[in-house]
């Protein structure tokens, strides 16, 4: 793995079915509103009006992905309150896992003389219910991609430079990273192959999946793999520019999951959105830290020549020419690769325990 300075608001939802059973129908997992960070979102970051009935639709997996509302508004800062739909708050916060069955009763032991006695054995709370994915609408506009703050990567010193302007397309992303039992859910489709670290928390990010599988993923979801443009335009806070998705200040323990003597060393990556005071304007989970992320795009080892319309990068110059982009830092990595203009590559078949994903699609 090859890494940057390595070792230093639409909501569409799918309905998936029960990781831990077949054939039910999912219950989006609840969320709540972020705190803030004590460093605030650039001021330049529009304001969202989070109770347009408009910001969601529904697709299915198998269908045409809804089109959002052209008119819907511009984004908020990460600690609003979240869009309403007619299941009630999905809104952006920490990842909550819901067990169908759970009961604040606990039963009274039969055999026992006293009849208030609790049983001793545990309850049965039945399987975990799986998420639904969620896109999140991010409307376009245009940033200053790269940073001459990226001083270590693959392709030398100047792998993010020259720092260059790019028109970004109005765009949808998956809230979180591809969950561990919704990644299950298309295997059990016979749309993507196992393998990895499927027996992982069903919560957790999913990793060892290659690229290539990767844009099976995305395709049976109804998207795309993120281009390089749309991944560090939503880190960024869009044309607000920032250095990270919570705003410009240094990185702390509750921003992100990585590997600090602070923040301790994490063998493994955490459950989805565990850090909520990190995500992005638009209520985006994990885009810095926790695990690194495969993009659309050829890795090149710096942005001469580079696409400005936001769209992926399709020739690479590195190691045989195939290596594609990775972005978002991960569990393993210092503060310094948090920066969301900090990029890595890998080879497209590579199977790592540190690279996960995340799907894209147009409005």
């Amino acid at each position: 793995m090859r890494w940057t300075n390595c070792c230093s608001g639409m909501v569409v939802v799918l309905a998936l079915t029960g990781c831990g059973g077949a054939g039910s129908a999912a219950d989006t997992g609840q969320f709540v509103d972020a705190p803030d960070h004590d460093e605030a979102v650039a001021a330049d970051v529009p304001a969202a009006d989070s109770q347009d009935a408009d910001a969601v639709t529904v697709t299915d997996p198998a269908g045409d992905p809804g089109q959002p509302d052209p008119g819907q508004a511009d984004p908020g800062p990460s600690d609003q309150g979240a869009p309403d739909d007619a299941a009630g708050d999905v809104g952006p916060s920490e990842l909550d896992a819901e067990f169908p069955g759970d009961t604040d009763v606990v039963p009274e032991d039969e055999g026992s003389s006293d009849p208030g006695l609790a049983d001793e054995g545990p309850l049965d709370t039945g399987p975990v219910v799986c998420p639904a994915v969620e896109w999140v609408a991010i409307p376009g506009g245009t940033f200053q991609m790269g940073s001459a703050a990226v001083t270590t990567c693959s392709g030398g010193s100047s792998c993010a430079i020259p720092v260059h302007a790019v028109a970004v397309p109005g765009f949808q992303m998956n809230r979180t990273e591809v969950l561990v039992c919704q990644y299950a859910l298309c295997v059990a489709a016979a749309a993507c192959e196992t393998g990895g670290n499927s027996s992982a928390p069903e919560l957790n990010p999913r990793v060892a999946v290659s690229w290539d599988q990767w844009k099976l993923y995305c395709a049976w979801t109804g998207g795309r793999l993120c281009t390089e443009a749309e991944w560090e335009y939503a880190a960024r806070n869009g044309s607000a520019g920032n250095t990270y998705p919570w705003g410009d200040a240094a990185p702390t323990c509750a921003d992100a999951v990585y590997g600090t003597d602070t923040c301790g060393s994490p063998s493994a990556p955490s459950p989805a959105c565990s850090k909520p005071a990190g995500n992005n304007a638009w209520g985006v989970c994990d885009l810095a830290g926790n695990v690194v992320e495969f993009v659309e795009d050829c890795y090149q080892g710096s942005y001469d020549g580079a696409p400005s319309d936001g769209s992926a990068r399709q020739t690479c110059d590195t190691y045989g020419g195939n290596t594609k982009v990775t972005k978002g830092g991960g569990f393993r990595w210092n503060a310094d690769n948090l920066m969301a203009a900090a990029r890595g590559d890998d080879y497209p078949g590579v199977y790592s325990d540190i690279v996960g994903g995340r799907c894209c699609q147009a409005q």
